[in-house]
């Protein structure tokens, strides 16, 4: 992660609230070096866009997805490449990473760098709503759309989270409360993270939206349940033992930023099932590498993802493959548009819905009632292989990669 990431990151902290010179800093930093830039990347623009390319690049978000992302189009023939700008704990698993290989003066020179590159080795980028290579700058953000066009580079947008969440836009108060506690650095972006929601929904090729992001967005060109995906010859079929009433029940909790998740609220639940006497370990995830959380998840009989959002994400993904109980807030909602749309059976949808009020009443009915364990255990599997496997979202990509004119060649 280079400097100036983490000046940007440490404003979103709790830590520094009330500490906003980083933040202007940080933009004052980058408004120099994009007036210094801005004249030769606008000429590069247009040169690359007489080179013939034939390459796809997924970044620059130091995000899991990317990897996974890059399995699903690979394995539809397509040439591809992961980029970024940034790495964070859980891997570091991307072909491009500057941030490892630049010395630390030339680090806040990444951006342009990734630019420049892009535009001359891919003929296509699938990016998030924060922006492609040029995300980190202050001026050139609103302007790259624009460069990549002059590239001749087509681009599919998505959504991971933080990068759609306008303040504003929230209708859940109860997670725009926790979103605040987790993250108020996040206030100083809300305007920019409004501007670049209609950026790219006007100017990108192809808008894909899913999961909660959907209460952010006001246009798509298909929606579908979420762009996650999971290699699931990677992650063996567990399952849960139906375990006897004395035997111990194993909880595990991911909290990547507790007040979101509802965390205190499952920790005080689980304390109060011990103390009416069920036998429960519980264990909270945190700050754990890819594969250290995978054999946490297949160590568990039960995995409670989120209380407050409303919807699933990669963790709940991961801990279904396996065959574990899924406990998540699912919103009506959510489920109702999913379910309209044909995207959800309710028959066959596996995870347990709770939220903060009936956590522990879930959770009760759970432990006294194991006899379909075994069932929620399988059906959890198969709705994975049948909505994120690599296979799955692959074929998605491979029909968006069509309709915008990609080919396995290039144009």
């Amino acid at each position: 992660m280079n400097i100036f990431q983490k000046i940007k990151l440490s404003l979103l902290s709790r830590k520094l609230r009330t500490n906003v010179y980083n933040y202007y800093m940080y933009r004052l930093i980058y408004f120099f070096l994009d007036l210094f830039f801005l004249i030769p990347i606008v000429i590069l623009s247009f040169i690359s866009g007489f080179k013939k390319k034939n390459r796809i690049g997924i970044g620059p978000t130091p995000v899991i997805n990317s990897i996974y992302h890059k399995k699903c189009l690979s394995s539809f023939g397509y040439s591809v490449e992961t980029f970024v700008d940034s790495i964070w704990h859980i891997t570091d698993d991307f072909d491009y990473k500057p941030s490892k290989t630049l010395p630390l003066i030339l680090q806040p020179l990444i951006p342009y760098v990734l630019f420049v590159r892009s535009i001359f080795k891919y003929n296509c980028i699938y990016i998030y709503f924060n922006g492609g290579p040029l995300r980190l700058t202050t001026f050139l953000i609103y302007l790259e759309p624009f460069l990549l066009k002059i590239s001749k580079i087509k681009v599919v947008c998505m959504a991971f989270g933080s990068d759609v969440q306008v303040h504003t836009r929230i209708q859940n108060l109860k997670f725009k409360d926790t979103l605040s506690l987790d993250y108020p650095g996040l206030r100083l972006y809300k305007n920019q993270i409004d501007k670049l929601v209609t950026l790219w929904t006007n100017h990108a090729d192809f808008i894909l939206a899913g999961a909660d992001w959907v209460e952010y967005l006001y246009y798509w060109d298909e929606l579908i349940l979420a762009h996650f995906a999971i290699d699931i010859h990677d992650w063996n079929f567990i399952g849960v033992r139906q375990k006897k009433d004395n035997e111990t029940v194993n909880i595990i909790h991911a909290p990547n930023h507790r007040n979101i998740k509802g965390t205190d609220i499952i920790i005080d639940t689980i304390k109060e099932l011990k103390d009416e006497g069920y036998n429960l370990e519980f264990k909270i995830c945190e700050n754990l590498d890819n594969l250290e959380l995978k054999k946490m998840i297949q160590q568990s009989d039960i995995v409670i993802d989120q209380l407050i959002v409303g919807f699933y994400a990669m963790f709940a993904i991961e801990a279904m493959a396996s065959g574990k109980i899924t406990i998540c807030n699912i919103r009506n909602d959510f489920f109702e548009l999913y379910e309209m749309k044909k995207l959800i059976n309710s028959e066959e949808f596996p995870i347990v819905n709770a939220n903060y009020k009936n956590l522990k009443i879930i959770l009760k009915s759970l432990l006294d009632n194991r006899s379909n364990w075994n069932e929620i255990s399988t059906k959890s599997r198969k709705y994975v292989e049948k909505n994120h496997s690599i296979e799955k979202i692959g074929l998605i990509f491979d029909k968006i990669n069509k309709k915008i004119g990609i080919s396995k060649n290039g144009y």
